[in-house]
C-alpha cells in the first residue's frame, strides 16, 4: 500500500494535518494555504498547537 506514493508497510503508521477554517474568500485562502506549505509536523506543548517544518 502507499500513500502519497510513500510505501506503507503492514503495522506501520501515517498521519495528515489539515488547515480547516473559514474564509473570507478565496484569495485568503490561497495565501494561508501558501503560508503553510511544506509543513510535515503537527507538535504540541502547553502554550498550544503548532504545523512545523
Amino acid at each position: 500500500m502507499q500513500i502519497h506514493g510513500r510505501p506503507v508497510k503492514a503495522g506501520g503508521s501515517f498521519s495528515a494535518a489539515h488547515i480547516l477554517g473559514f474564509f473570507d474568500n478565496i484569495e485568503a485562502m490561497h495565501t494561508l494555504y501558501a503560508k503553510h506549505k511544506g509543513y510535515t509536523r503537527l507538535t504540541a506543548d502547553p502554550s498550544g498547537w503548532r504545523l512545523e517544518r
